[in-house]
């Protein structure tokens, strides 16, 4: 899905830049900061932590 809205990707280094289709762009960057939100997390509190996190977010999310 999100593929198709990729207009133009490069990577430098520790650079990702990614030209975006105007139309959805404000969806794809929230989308991309939730992947860097969890990759942040996964680095935090480690694999088995960040388990219970997302299962403790899921749980508050339910009530």
């Amino acid at each position: 899905m999100i593929n198709s809205f990729i207009t133009k990707f490069s990577r430098r280094k520790d650079i990702l830049m990614l030209s975006i289709d105007e139309e959805h762009s404000l969806e794809i960057k929230n989308y991309i900061q939730t992947l860097v939100l969890i990759a942040q997390w996964r680095i935090d509190y480690g694999e088995s932590q960040f388990d219970q996190k997302i299962d403790d977010l899921n749980i508050q999310n339910k009530v």
